[in-house]
């Protein structure tokens, strides 16, 4: 079977929806189908040019589209192209010919319809996984033309987790039109090495932006009395945010116990290194379709200490793979992180069996191939 995947962004894995894309286009490979990525030219500045490039990545076709974002077209248009249509971009049209000659085509990001709006009349079964649904919604629930969009865009609809199967519910979309399918991690790479765990390393993995949570995180640290070395892992999404988070991290490093560095986009080898040696994984979002990095960071063998937000609590079991919080509690939060700093006979319990859990239930190989049986099924593929 050919299966095109269509993506706004695919430059790097630096968030969930990207490496989501990537692990399942490597799997669908292997399991003997022609896959594709459609995804907008972005240069090494993050911005999307009227650029076309293909290249092959491992076996993956990657056709990096021609676009022009449509913030920088007339305010009217633009104005327009992202209130009422949730439209970032102005493709150039004639990728209809490339995704003809796939058997399915596939969207992953709610964030940017563009590549869903411009498909609308193509006569193709379409599947839309809805990344980050969670922190859209509201947008979605209040906006008729993006949510009238979206429930046309596709044929059926996954979801990661029964949060964001309620929040399609709601926009409308018929329940029997949507399917759970759970992310992954490569058991390959991602597990546990316990002779390099540090007891008093914290690691947090994500984008800088306020959604992430990690001012909570910085203020838990004001009620922690044991000295913890805090690593923030992750690609500023929010400059103002960032420099608030660097400021407020230097008044902590000047006026407390603790140490906090902040670190950039880590490859592939260094955050696995970084899972393994950490004591503790903090995941303190305010919105969170899912939280692959918790996953990840269990599959190391590392409890985690997250907010109990999103998709959240579908990923992590409480009191059995560590602890869940209220959002935005600093005082929570600090309490769970100081209960595991002071119980490493718990850290190793919890570490053991979120790794036993996630390795056997969460595997590339698993989840790609519930993808491969829920296409077939829904649209009848012998």
């Amino acid at each position: 079977m050919k299966i095109l995947m269509a993506v706004s962004y695919y430059y790097s894995l630096v968030g969930g929806t990207q490496t989501v894309v990537k692990k399942l286009a490597d799997k669908l490979s292997q399991r003997g189908h022609e896959v594709g990525i459609l995804t907008m030219y972005v240069n090494k500045k993050g911005e999307v040019e009227w650029k076309m490039e293909e290249v092959f990545e491992q076996g993956i076709r990657v056709i990096r589209w021609p676009a022009k974002p449509i913030s920088k077209t007339s305010g009217y248009l633009s104005r327009i192209g992202k209130k009422l249509f949730n439209i970032l971009f102005i493709p150039k049209l004639n990728f209809y010919r490339i995704m003809r000659k796939y058997d399915i085509l596939q969207f992953y990001d709610v964030n940017d319809l563009t590549f869903p709006f411009f498909s609308l009349f193509l006569n193709i079964p379409k599947v839309f996984f809805c990344a980050t649904l969670a922190e859209r919604f509201s947008f979605y629930k209040k906006n008729f033309f993006p949510r009238t969009i979206l429930k046309k865009s596709a044929d059926i609809f996954l979801v990661s987790n029964e949060n964001t199967r309620r929040l399609l519910l709601e926009l409308g979309i018929e329940e029997e039109r949507t399917f759970s399918l759970h992310y992954g991690v490569d058991g390959e790479k991602y597990h546990p090495d316990f002779t390099k765990k540090e007891d008093d390393l914290l690691l947090f993995v994500g984008a800088l932006e306020e959604r992430k949570g990690v001012h909570v995180l910085l203020e838990a640290l004001r009620f922690i009395n044991q000295p913890i070395r805090l690593i923030l892992a992750g690609p500023v999404r929010d400059g103002v945010y960032a420099s608030g988070l660097l400021k407020r991290a230097s008044e902590l490093n000047k006026d407390t116990c603790h140490k906090i560095e902040f670190l950039n986009y880590l490859e592939e080898e260094s955050l696995i290194d970084y899972y393994q040696r950490a004591s503790i994984f903090v995941c303190p979002s305010l919105a969170e379709e899912f939280g692959i990095v918790t996953i990840e960071a269990l599959a190391c063998g590392t409890p985690v200490v997250a907010s109990r937000a999103g998709g959240l609590p579908y990923a992590i079991k409480n009191g059995v793979h560590g602890f869940l919080t209220s959002p935005g509690n600093p005082e929570e939060l600090a309490s769970a992180i100081e209960l595991l700093l002071r119980d490493p006979e718990l850290r190793l319990k919890f570490g053991k069996e979120g790794s036993t859990y996630i390795l056997k239930n969460n595997s590339w190989d698993r989840i790609s191939k519930e993808l491969e049986e829920i296409t077939f099924k829904s649209f009848k593929i012998l």
